[in-house]
Protein backbone atom coordinates (compact mmCIF):
# COMPACT_ATOMS: atom_id res chain seq x y z
CA UNK A 1 0.00 0.00 0.00
CA UNK A 2 1.49 3.36 -0.98
CA UNK A 3 0.19 6.75 0.14
CA UNK A 4 -0.81 8.56 -2.09
CA UNK A 5 -0.22 9.82 -5.26
CA UNK A 6 1.20 13.05 -4.25
CA UNK A 7 4.56 13.76 -4.11
CA UNK A 8 7.32 15.46 -2.18
CA UNK A 9 9.11 16.66 -5.23
CA UNK A 10 5.66 18.07 -6.44
CA UNK A 11 6.06 21.98 -7.04
CA UNK A 12 5.09 24.38 -4.58
CA UNK A 13 4.06 27.53 -5.79
CA UNK A 14 5.58 30.81 -4.34
CA UNK A 15 3.50 31.89 -1.14
CA UNK A 16 4.58 35.47 -0.23
CA UNK A 17 1.64 36.49 2.19
CA UNK A 18 0.34 35.21 5.45
CA UNK A 19 -3.23 35.37 3.86
CA UNK A 20 -2.08 32.80 1.22
CA UNK A 21 -0.33 30.25 3.61
CA UNK A 22 -3.27 30.27 6.00
CA UNK A 23 -5.17 29.37 2.98
CA UNK A 24 -3.03 26.88 1.99
CA UNK A 25 -3.03 25.30 5.28
CA UNK A 26 -6.99 25.74 6.24
CA UNK A 27 -7.29 23.80 2.68
CA UNK A 28 -4.33 20.96 3.30
CA UNK A 29 -5.55 20.15 6.41
CA UNK A 30 -9.11 19.93 6.15
CA UNK A 31 -9.02 18.02 3.22
CA UNK A 32 -6.99 15.41 5.24
CA UNK A 33 -9.28 15.84 8.30
CA UNK A 34 -12.36 14.61 6.07
CA UNK A 35 -10.16 12.13 4.19
CA UNK A 36 -9.44 10.41 7.35
CA UNK A 37 -12.86 11.43 9.11
CA UNK A 38 -14.15 9.34 5.44
CA UNK A 39 -12.08 5.90 5.61
CA UNK A 40 -12.81 5.60 9.68
CA UNK A 41 -16.47 5.58 8.62
CA UNK A 42 -16.23 3.56 5.60
CA UNK A 43 -13.85 0.60 8.00
CA UNK A 44 -16.45 0.91 10.67
CA UNK A 45 -17.42 -2.65 11.53
CA UNK A 46 -15.26 -3.81 8.68
CA UNK A 47 -11.86 -3.38 10.32
CA UNK A 48 -12.34 -1.58 13.70
CA UNK A 49 -8.74 -1.26 14.34
CA UNK A 50 -8.09 0.50 10.56
CA UNK A 51 -11.00 2.43 11.52
CA UNK A 52 -9.73 3.70 14.78
CA UNK A 53 -5.89 4.51 13.12
CA UNK A 54 -7.80 7.10 10.71
CA UNK A 55 -10.04 8.35 13.60
CA UNK A 56 -7.24 8.98 15.44
CA UNK A 57 -5.78 11.30 12.47
CA UNK A 58 -8.98 12.58 11.75
CA UNK A 59 -8.61 14.09 15.10
CA UNK A 60 -4.98 15.43 14.84
CA UNK A 61 -5.91 16.96 11.98
CA UNK A 62 -9.29 18.60 12.85
CA UNK A 63 -6.72 20.39 15.45
CA UNK A 64 -4.33 21.92 13.23
CA UNK A 65 -7.83 23.06 10.73
CA UNK A 66 -8.87 25.41 14.19
CA UNK A 67 -4.99 26.33 14.92
CA UNK A 68 -5.28 27.80 11.09
CA UNK A 69 -8.84 28.96 11.93
CA UNK A 70 -7.64 30.72 14.45
CA UNK A 71 -4.33 32.08 13.18
CA UNK A 72 -7.05 33.67 10.20
CA UNK A 73 -9.43 35.28 13.29
CA UNK A 74 -9.62 39.45 11.96
CA UNK A 75 -7.80 38.13 7.90
CA UNK A 76 -9.85 39.05 4.85
CA UNK A 77 -9.15 36.21 3.11
CA UNK A 78 -11.49 35.67 0.35
CA UNK A 79 -12.11 31.70 -0.53
CA UNK A 80 -10.49 30.46 2.88
CA UNK A 81 -13.61 27.64 2.73
CA UNK A 82 -13.61 26.75 -0.53
CA UNK A 83 -9.66 26.85 -1.31
CA UNK A 84 -7.81 24.03 -2.99
CA UNK A 85 -4.43 23.26 -2.34
CA UNK A 86 -2.60 24.99 -5.36
CA UNK A 87 -0.42 22.60 -7.30
CA UNK A 88 -2.50 19.70 -6.48
CA UNK A 89 -6.06 18.24 -7.49
CA UNK A 90 -9.03 18.63 -5.20
CA UNK A 91 -8.67 15.58 -3.10
CA UNK A 92 -5.44 15.00 -4.13
CA UNK A 93 -3.51 17.33 -1.39
CA UNK A 94 -0.07 16.78 0.28
CA UNK A 95 -1.51 15.27 3.30
CA UNK A 96 -4.52 13.58 1.76
CA UNK A 97 -4.86 10.03 1.25
CA UNK A 98 -5.82 8.24 -1.40
CA UNK A 99 -8.78 6.59 -1.58
CA UNK A 100 -7.56 3.69 -3.67
CA UNK A 101 -4.56 2.46 -1.14
CA UNK A 102 -6.27 1.44 1.25
CA UNK A 103 -8.74 -1.53 1.75
CA UNK A 104 -10.26 -3.67 4.63
CA UNK A 105 -7.54 -5.72 4.29
CA UNK A 106 -4.97 -3.01 4.89
CA UNK A 107 -2.95 -3.27 7.91
CA UNK A 108 -2.65 -0.78 10.86
CA UNK A 109 1.49 -0.61 9.84
CA UNK A 110 0.59 -0.76 6.08
CA UNK A 111 -1.96 2.84 6.51
CA UNK A 112 0.50 4.02 9.50
CA UNK A 113 3.26 4.05 6.69
CA UNK A 114 1.27 5.47 4.15
CA UNK A 115 0.07 8.23 6.63
CA UNK A 116 3.82 8.25 7.39
CA UNK A 117 4.79 9.27 3.44
CA UNK A 118 1.98 11.96 3.54
CA UNK A 119 3.43 13.44 6.67
CA UNK A 120 6.82 13.75 5.30
CA UNK A 121 5.37 15.28 2.01
CA UNK A 122 3.63 17.89 4.32
CA UNK A 123 7.61 18.09 6.37
CA UNK A 124 8.73 19.19 2.58
CA UNK A 125 5.53 21.29 1.55
CA UNK A 126 6.01 23.90 4.29
CA UNK A 127 9.58 23.57 4.26
CA UNK A 128 9.37 24.63 0.91
CA UNK A 129 7.78 27.55 1.16
CA UNK A 130 9.45 28.80 4.09
CA UNK A 131 12.37 28.55 2.29
CA UNK A 132 11.20 30.27 -1.07
CA UNK A 133 9.18 32.73 0.60
CA UNK A 134 10.56 36.45 0.97
CA UNK A 135 7.88 37.21 3.64
CA UNK A 136 9.24 36.28 7.09
CA UNK A 137 5.83 35.86 8.65
CA UNK A 138 4.98 33.37 5.85
CA UNK A 139 9.08 31.75 6.50
CA UNK A 140 7.82 32.08 10.52
CA UNK A 141 4.70 30.03 10.39
CA UNK A 142 5.73 27.63 7.66
CA UNK A 143 8.41 26.38 9.21
CA UNK A 144 6.23 26.59 12.52
CA UNK A 145 3.63 24.51 10.54
CA UNK A 146 7.03 21.93 9.36
CA UNK A 147 8.04 21.46 12.50
CA UNK A 148 3.63 20.01 13.89
CA UNK A 149 4.32 18.10 10.64
CA UNK A 150 7.37 16.60 12.13
CA UNK A 151 5.80 16.25 15.08
CA UNK A 152 3.49 13.55 13.12
CA UNK A 153 6.30 12.00 11.96
CA UNK A 154 7.24 11.46 15.00
CA UNK A 155 3.87 10.09 16.55
CA UNK A 156 3.36 7.70 13.18
CA UNK A 157 6.86 6.22 14.18
CA UNK A 158 5.97 5.40 17.51
CA UNK A 159 2.80 4.09 16.09
CA UNK A 160 4.11 2.13 13.94
CA UNK A 161 6.90 0.66 16.40
CA UNK A 162 3.58 -0.31 18.28
CA UNK A 163 1.93 -2.51 15.77
CA UNK A 164 4.88 -3.92 14.39
CA UNK A 165 5.90 -2.01 11.68
CA UNK A 166 9.35 -0.50 10.80
CA UNK A 167 9.69 3.45 11.23
CA UNK A 168 11.02 5.43 9.00
CA UNK A 169 14.74 6.33 9.15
Amino acid sequence: MAGSQNSAAQPVPPIESVAELLCQAHAMEEEAANRYRDLAESLEGVNAKLAEVFRRMAVIEAKHVARVDELAEGLELPGFETMTVAGWQPGEGPETLDRSKVDPDSTQAQALAAMLELEETAVAYFTRIAETTSDSEVQRLAGEMAEEERQHVALLNGWLAEVGGAPAP
